[in-house]
């Protein structure tokens, strides 16, 4: 299976991330226990998109609370930060989901994604936020907060108990607006399970008030933006 390429950069995306948890009553559990046997499979790949250079890690491995759940797991960094040093680029990006491939993963995929936006040229990014960030509490007499400059939020569907998505969104300092997000998305890994990951969070990031996917240039350049959350790599490459 060929992995399909995904440029994170128009859709504003650092770090994505896709898992899937599997049970050990699941009958593909025996398959990835002998994919995994004594240590964690990890396979790295880099790849450019759009003069960009990406990096994708692939796992699978026991998970740390669970040691009767395996997880499989593909992520994609904008860039090589993560002190891996030069890793060659291979002839056919993605081989690595080819190898995760051979165990059909039909289980819910939980996905989490980073994005920032920075404040356009002439324009105001916090206009059309779903919350104002920063948020003055300097109308409120005696109050240990000056400002609220983040908030944490769920969406839910149709109202009910079931969660669309969660997410984390920061004013930093600077002039930028960082955004985390977490969802759930339907369908075994396949080529294009990345991409379709990518486009749903930029879908969030729109009805959360913040831009859609849009071209860059080259060279572009990003700060970090704040984690949240912990890499499941099974090294500790991102901060959490």
């Amino acid at each position: 299976m060929k992995f399909t390429t995904v440029d994170l950069i128009p859709h504003h995306i650092h770090l994505l991330r896709v898992r899937y948890p599997v049970a050990p009553m699941d009958d593909n559990a025996g398959a990835l226990a002998d994919l995994v046997m004594d240590e964690p499979y990890i396979g790295v790949e880099q790849y450019r998109a759009g003069g960009t250079k990406h990096l994708l890690i692939g796992t699978i491995e026991y998970d740390e609370l669970d040691e009767d759940v395996i997880n499989a797991q593909v992520q994609i960094h904008d860039n090589d930060d993560l002190g891996l040093g030069s890793i060659p680029a291979p002839e056919r990006p993605g081989d690595l989901i080819g190898i995760m491939a051979q165990v059909p993963l039909v289980t819910t995929a939980q996905c989490y994604v980073e994005l920032s936006f920075p404040e356009p040229a002439g324009g105001n990014e916090r206009a059309g936020l779903v919350f104002p960030l920063p948020y003055s509490l300097a109308h409120v007499e005696d109050t240990p907060i000056d400002e609220i400059t983040g908030i944490r939020g769920v969406k839910k569907v149709d109202g009910g108990n079931r969660r669309a998505y969660g997410f984390i969104l920061d004013r930093t300092e600077g002039p930028e607006t960082t955004l985390s997000i977490d969802f759930e998305m339907e369908g075994a890994l396949a080529a294009d399970t990345l991409r379709r990951a990518a486009d749903r969070a930029s879908e969030i990031a729109t009805s959360l008030g913040l831009r859609g996917p849009e071209e860059r240039p080259r060279n572009d350049t990003r700060s970090r933006p704040q984690r949240h959350g912990r890499c499941l790599c099974g090294r500790d490459c991102v901060e959490p």
